[in-house]
């Protein structure tokens, strides 16, 4: 259920979000496509928009356990991440209004399997 959150609650509209946003997406908004569509500025408001409501939703979840799905690393903290990255890359200040989702994305940024 919570991998199914992330993933379509946050991540989907986070990947839409910075297709329009970033300059190196210009011409490829469409996942697996070069289709030449200009980046829409209403896609990125959207999807901040989209990204406060889920997390208003995940930080009270957040603030009661240690990963996404309860005690235990999971692949929902895989999609997490990348949600909240791209929630960053958005330039959301996450930490400033969701101190329970910020403390777990930095834990989860400093396993060794996130590191760059």
């Amino acid at each position: 259920m919570w991998l199914r959150r992330f993933e379509l609650d946050g991540l989907v509209p986070m990947l839409h979000a910075t297709r329009n946003f970033l300059p190196v997406f210009a011409g490829r908004v469409v996942p697996g496509t070069r289709n030449g569509l200009p980046q829409l500025p209403a896609l990125v408001t959207r999807g901040r928009e989209m990204m406060e409501i889920f997390l208003g939703r995940v930080e009270p979840h957040m603030a009661r356990n240690a990963f996404v799905t309860g005690p235990q690393f999971s692949a929902a903290d895989i999609t997490g991440f990348f949600a909240i990255r791209s929630a960053n890359a958005l330039n959301m200040d996450i930490g400033a209004r969701y101190p329970a989702v910020a403390a777990w994305f930095t834990k989860v940024s400093a396993r060794p399997s996130f590191q760059l």
